[in-house]
């Protein structure tokens, strides 16, 4: 078997007389070692792990999701560059609503390209989905790092905030973006949400009558709802149930206009077409938290056991949303009357 040039510098080197003639023989032989390595058929294998990657891409560009993914995923453990696989594999995942996955390949692209504009943005809005706040606001700043007032990451920092009732703060990141970006449908949407949450009807009013809304009619049933927050807030039945019905015309399936309607009906007297409302809002999105607890309040004379229910998943979802903190108390109450009442019916079918 012939000798390895590694293993006639392990050889030649102890034997040679000096130090420098040891580093002079040393050189040579590395360079040798170095040429040799350099295989023309490593480049043309990166070319075509290149190309597949490319094509990869351009299936995602296109929209073919499953596609992509597929293509993305034969490249996995391949010699194409994998913190790019993982980055884009994650922003196609999050595109399908696949955010637990998305997860597991963005957090490994983060890990390889911290600095990475897409792989933190994308890493913070799917944990936002998964309720991960502080995870996500961590990369949300880290993204706003890379592209300081970049629109997109500062909506979703202001969200996070939003979300976890911090409003001030969540007011503060969108009072830092420049005023052409203050124009957004979604940054105003946000900024008469917080202004609600805040009390300062005046200045949600004055957002949401803007004549700005007449180039974005996609957002005009989420400003109606908004519009019909305030007026129920204000306790006028009649403006809330018109702005919350302007909103159903548009869009039928909209949660917020559909527990809006929901919160009139019940107010009015309607358990019924409340209850209805509730129901559909839940069928659409299921971890509103709101629902819940006028379903509770609706069901409590009839159904003690399924108003229990309601009160105990209205309590753990809005635990953390200080906006509900002011219904705690009674709920508590409730929680332990029902219980108290449910105790004692019990013991009185076990003693019959």
């Amino acid at each position: 078997m012939p000798i390895t040039l590694e293993e006639t510098l392990v050889i030649l080197l102890p034997r040679l007389p000096t130090t420098t003639l040891r580093l002079v023989v040393f050189l040579l032989v590395a360079s040798t070692i170095s040429c040799e390595s350099i295989n023309p058929s490593f480049f043309m294998a990166q070319q075509f792990f290149d190309g597949r990657l490319k094509k990869a891409d351009e299936l995602a560009q296109k929209g073919l999701y499953r596609e992509a993914i597929a293509a993305y995923k034969e490249l996995l453990n391949s010699r194409a560059d994998q913190r790019i696989i993982h980055r884009n594999l994650g922003v196609v995942l999050t595109q399908i609503g696949l955010y637990h996955q998305a997860e597991e390949h963005l957090l490994q692209a983060v890990r390889a390209l911290p600095n990475n504009y897409q792989a933190r943005y994308y890493l913070a809005e799917v944990q936002r989905v998964l309720k991960k706040w502080s995870s996500s606001i961590h990369h949300y700043r880290a993204a706003l790092n890379e592209r300081p007032l970049d629109l997109k990451a500062s909506r979703g920092l202001a969200w996070n905030y939003y979300n976890l009732s911090e409003y001030p703060r969540s007011l503060a990141i969108i009072r830092q973006l420049p005023p052409g970006k203050q124009n957004d449908p979604q940054v105003m949407i946000i900024r008469a949400r917080l202004h609600i949450q805040l009390n300062n009807h005046g200045s949600a009013l004055a957002i949401l009558n803007s004549r700005r809304w007449q180039n974005f009619p996609f957002y005009t049933p989420y400003r109606q709802s908004l519009l019909g927050d305030i007026y129920y807030m204000r306790k006028n039945w009649g403006k809330a149930s018109h702005h919350y019905n302007q909103a159903l015309k548009l869009n039928p399936h909209l949660p917020s206009a559909l527990v809006g309607s929901a919160k009139v009906s019940y107010e009015q007297g309607g358990k019924k077409k409340a209850k209805e409302l509730l129901l559909r809002a839940l069928q659409i999105k299921g971890d509103l938290s709101e629902p819940y607890f006028y379903l509770a309040k609706i069901l409590q004379p009839s159904h003690p056991k399924k108003s229990l229910e309601y009160y105990k998943k209205f309590a753990d979802l809005a635990e953390s949303k200080t906006r509900f903190a002011y219904m705690m108390d009674d709920v508590k109450n409730n929680i332990n009357y029902l219980e108290n009442t449910l105790q004692q019916t019990h013991r009185v079918y076990s003693k019959n």
